[in-house]
């Protein structure tokens, strides 16, 4: 049957330039001996593009990610190992639990329970992810779904503005002896962070800027809308930048370091966001 399916093959469906290049080494035309039933192959396709970009989801295993201080359990959206927990603190005690299921239709019948030792991340800086929505295929979170598409850990001279807790809760005075509150549902983080962008060899510790760092700066934020912002104390926000983010240059010495400025507020819960590796 596969002898006469890839003599149809060759002589009455393809092309025969398709056939010729075959016969070169040019292309290989696979299943030629199942290519005539139609339905009938031998192997199955995947979507390359999907695989390469997103990475291959790993089935059969739960990550959760558990908070030791508030108990508070997150299921970890990933798509590879190792995985990168990208919204973990700094400072805080976490736990990771591996779990075993097996899913058929709508049911799923969870297995065995494996458990990594506690862990505390940490960290001496600041760090900003930049977020691009992410609608690939094997999700496995309900939550608005992001990937990570760039980095920038600010490690000299970082300083942060007070930090705003926006309640935005209002006093009337009128008539009477004492004023009226008026209290919404408000509740976000504002502020501001300035620092030195510079790239710091970790073998000598020499410090170097060039204007290609600026340039690369200049474009992570104004091609991005939303990001991460973390620091070493133990925050972690999702952040959009507001205003005009600044720049200076210190001409004082060789290097003319750059010292950027932006202020940032808080737009998303970070419980409300996943994000795949």
């Amino acid at each position: 049957a596969g002898i006469t399916s890839t003599d149809i093959t060759r002589r009455f469906l393809l092309p025969e330039d398709i056939v010729r290049a075959h016969d070169d080494g040019i292309i290989h035309f696979h299943d030629a001996d199942y290519f005539a039933q139609n339905a009938l192959h031998n192997c199955d396709l995947i979507d390359l593009d999907d695989m390469l970009q997103n990475g291959t989801s790993i089935n059969g295993v739960l990550i959760e990610r558990e908070d030791l201080e508030t108990n508070e359990i997150t299921n970890i959206d990933f798509r590879y190992v190792p995985i990168h927990d990208y919204l973990v603190a700094s400072n805080k005690k976490y736990r990771y639990n591996l779990i075993e299921f097996a899913k058929d239709t709508d049911t799923i019948t969870y297995g065995s329970k494996y458990t990594i030792d506690v862990i505390t991340p940490s960290w001496h800086n600041w760090i900003i992810y930049s977020l691009v929505p992410w609608k690939g295929s094997g999700r496995t979170s309900t939550k608005e779904t992001f990937r990570v598409t760039e980095s920038w850990k600010f490690c000299i001279n970082a300083e942060e503005s007070e930090i705003v807790q926006n309640l935005n809760h209002y006093t009337h005075t009128g008539y009477s002896s004492k004023p009226k509150i008026t209290i919404n549902n408000n509740n976000y983080i504002s502020g501001s962070l300035s620092c030195i962008i510079s790239d710091i060899n970790p073998t000598d510790a020499k410090i170097t800027d060039s204007i290609y760092k600026v340039q690369a700066w200049n474009k992570f934020i104004s091609e991005n809308e939303l990001f991460v912002l973390k620091n070493h104390k133990g925050d972690v926000w999702v952040i959009s930048i507001t205003d005009n983010p600044t720049r200076k240059y210190d001409y004082s010495n060789k290097l003319m370091q750059t010292t950027i400025n932006f202020s940032f507020t808080e737009c998303m819960d970070i419980n409300d966001i996943a994000i795949v590796n």
